[in-house]
């Protein structure tokens, strides 16, 4: 497979085996091309997570008194604060803190950049009441005790564990900054949006396992809860879809299930393979340069297949839950 696009100053065109991507939301997206591309067709340059990206829109910093030289000592104070976390969490605060994202996807620019928006689940802090200086709440609880003593003191305007407690225009002028600042970087038919939505309903030893708790990544969740994400999640993609039209979307599917046998473990966004399977060919299709109408018409035919999969998977499902209890 290969793409060509355009040259950095608009001139040559450099040929690529390989479509070299930036992945910036959950392992979700990242498992696209983790689980399905075997021939090494997409190759991901940067893979930033657990950043909110209003957090992203946040430019100023958070130090007041830095402590230490460069990057890597502020990783090594937040390994001693917290050791057990992996070094993958500790390096997505490290950039968080410092707000490194934008800079970080400058550096490692790539022909597309995959977004999700699925990490404003873990809420924001914010320190000032104009919204400016702020902080991804997931690791502001780790890590606010340690801020505080070694950055001096962090007064907490607003403390959001769910953004959708945020005034919606509030919520929308910072996703608008967020998408400013990726616009600096890639053109919008170089940006591919990720639907994610949360599931309440897993496959679990080859039946529907409807458990009403939902073991997410880093807390325990009820399907109340999966609701108010959704929620939360369909406001922001709308108001991005319609802002932001020319963007590339791989659109959900209806009825998704997690699997319990995930490689990361049970959670509201571990779907089963089929979801991957059907946003790797949606990728397929998208970098294969299709006109706009041409490409929205063979996603919504992909959609349709497996939708129709999940349709009969759930079916052939509830067949042999009947049939055991007639038995």
């Amino acid at each position: 497979m290969y793409n060509t696009p355009e040259g950095l100053n608009g001139g040559a065109v450099t040929l690529y085996k390989s479509v070299h991507l930036s992945v910036l939301g959950v392992c979700t997206s990242r498992d696209i091309f983790r689980i399905c591309d075997k021939e090494s067709n997409y190759i991901v340059d940067c893979f930033i997570q657990h950043i909110n990206p209003l957090s992203v829109a946040c430019h100023t910093s958070l130090l007041d008194n830095k402590v230490y030289n460069n990057n890597d000592d502020l990783r090594s104070l937040l390994n001693s604060w917290w050791n057990n976390l992996p070094d993958f969490d500790i390096r997505n605060a490290s950039i968080d803190i410092e707000k490194r994202t934008i800079n970080i996807l400058k550096e490692k620019k790539s022909q597309y950049i995959v977004l999700d928006f699925a990490c404003l689940k873990y809420g924001m802090v914010f320190f000032d009441k104009e919204f400016k200086k702020g902080l991804t709440k997931l690791h502001y609880d780790y890590f606010s005790h340690e801020l505080t003593q070694y950055f001096g003191r962090l007064v907490q305007e607003f403390n959001i564990d769910e953004v959708d407690e945020l005034d919606e225009k509030v919520l929308y002028n910072l996703l608008d900054g967020f998408m400013q600042s990726i616009l600096e970087i890639y053109n919008q038919n170089e940006i591919v949006f990720v639907e994610l939505y949360a599931v309440d309903k897993y496959i679990k030893s080859g039946k529907i396992d409807e458990e009403e708790i939902v073991n997410s990544s880093y807390w325990i969740m009820n399907k109340k809860d999966v609701g108010k994400l959704n929620s939360l999640y369909k406001k922001a993609f709308t108001y991005l879809h319609t802002n932001y039209p020319a963007c590339h979307v791989i659109p959900f599917l209806y009825d998704m299930l997690g699997d319990v046998g995930h490689t990361w473990g049970k959670g509201d966004l571990h779907y089963i393979n089929e979801y991957y399977e059907y946003a790797y060919e949606a990728m397929n299709i998208i970098i294969a340069n299709h006109s706009e109408l041409e490409e929205r018409r063979k996603i919504e035919f992909l959609q349709d297949k497996y939708n129709n999969c999940i349709k009969n998977l759930l079916d052939s499902f509830h067949r042999e839950k009947c049939e055991c209890e007639l038995e």
